[in-house]
């Protein structure tokens, strides 16, 4: 019962994604209304599924990228991960 009551709530507070997620490993950063992975130049869009952030890719149909969850990582781990492709202002 709690579950029904609380997921409208979840989905008004997750309206906002994150800045930067994890997909895979691979760290992301949010840009305009795609995650974008500066270290290989390639984007996914996203989505919330029952409360869930997930990925959406249109033109790469791997199911390595399409519909996983994406997990939200610091500033600091989205640096680090993708090393000199980062810009150094955001």
């Amino acid at each position: 019962m709690w579950k029904q009551l609380l997921q409208p709530l979840r989905l008004f507070l997750m309206e906002k994604p994150p800045k930067f997620v994890s997909l895979n490993g691979s760290a992301l950063r949010l840009i305009g209304k795609r995650y974008y992975r500066d270290g290989g130049q390639w984007w996914v869009g996203y989505r919330f599924i029952e409360g869930k952030l997930m990925s959406v890719s249109i033109k790469m149909d791997l199911s390595l990228i399409h519909n996983q969850p994406l997990i939200e990582i610091t500033e600091e781990e989205w640096r680090k991960s993708n090393g000199r492709y980062a810009p150094e202002k955001i």
